[in-house]
């Protein structure tokens, strides 16, 4: 129980909180903000910050970072970023310093051992994602992404990947939009969309696609069910995929690792994502497409699971696996 005047804090904070959504939330986060708040609860970090989203970033980068508190200075912040903790111990009014807590609802991760397993989206959400931070180790000259999906909405996107560097952010999207598979980079310039035709959409069936890249002549194959349908050349040659950063399934990231849109939330089932760091086969793409239960990808593979968090509260994991 807390203290009576502890008490009158909390009903003051709960009166002028309010959900603030567009500015704080990167790293797939959702910070609930308490005005004038500060809790007793242990410390992992208290560090000089110049702006507010500085401090969420650190706090979405801290595997237990459970909040963030900030205390407005002259010209900038002191961010305190907050462990896990069972329940907050007490809560007082402190004028000049606002408590942020994490929000977000850890989904039902089943520990896997093979690719054998699906993700469900159910509804289209900003809450409903998998995220991974330090995704990628190494600079990336060649990429290959594949995927197997059912199509349950006219704008979905299975995956993203973003990275910062010095305030410019670097944006790798992969997205299906309107039955056609969309690829599209910032390294940091946003180049053209790479648009194929993909099927007529029908719900539950499912499809298989991939996409490589070579940085040397900036060839871009893309591919649907084992057969290529576009290479070109000149696509960002000479360009470098920056390692550390955020990987998001199921949501398009607007900011770094956050800033979702529900309008382009993935719905539907997903499977098999499989990531490499090089321009994977022709060949290697057909064996890809005759099971998504191959458990391949040097980067990452769909056994990986368990390496980063799910959230939401419309998202399933099905074992075993629906699709081929």
């Amino acid at each position: 129980m807390w203290p009576i005047s502890d008490k009158l804090a909390a009903a003051i904070t709960f009166i002028t909180l309010w959900l603030d959504t567009a500015a704080l939330n990167p790293n797939g986060n959702y910070y609930k903000r308490y005005e004038n708040t500060s809790i007793t609860t242990p410390i992992t970090e208290t560090v000089n910050v110049s702006k507010k989203l500085v401090c969420a970033i650190r706090c979405g980068q801290q595997a237990d970072c459970s909040g963030f508190q900030l205390e407005t200075k002259n010209e900038s912040y002191l961010c305190t970023t907050l462990p896990v903790y069972e329940t907050v111990t007490a809560s007082v009014v402190t004028i000049g310093t606002d408590y942020y807590e994490d929000v977000r609802k850890s989904a039902t991760l089943p520990k896997v051992q093979s690719a054998d397993y699906l993700l469900l989206f159910k509804q289209k959400t900003e809450i409903d994602y998998w995220v991974k931070s330090n995704a990628f180790p190494s600079p990336l000259q060649e990429l290959s992404i594949c995927c197997w999906f059912t199509l349950e909405a006219d704008v979905v996107y299975p995956l993203t990947y973003t990275t910062m560097t010095d305030g410019v952010l670097n944006h790798v999207n992969f997205g299906i939009i309107n039955e056609r598979i969309m690829f599209r980079m910032s390294l940091p310039v946003y180049s053209k969309k790479r648009v194929i035709h993909g099927w007529t959409k029908q719900p539950g069936v499912w499809h298989s696609a991939c996409v490589t890249w070579e940085s040397a002549d900036g060839v871009i194959a893309l591919y649907t069910d084992g057969t290529l349908k576009k290479r070109e050349t000149g696509f960002h040659n000479g360009s470098t995929i920056l390692s550390g950063g955020t990987l998001v399934i199921g949501q398009v990231q607007g900011s770094f690792g956050g800033d979702f849109d529900v309008i382009q939330a993935f719905k539907g089932s997903l499977a098999g994502v499989a990531i490499y760091d090089r321009a994977i086969t022709a060949d290697e793409v057909t064996t890809y497409s005759k099971s998504c239960k191959l458990n391949t990808g040097n980067l990452f593979k769909w056994s990986d699971i368990g390496l980063g968090q799910l959230y939401g509260e419309t998202v399933d994991v099905i074992q075993p696996a629906t699709c081929p």
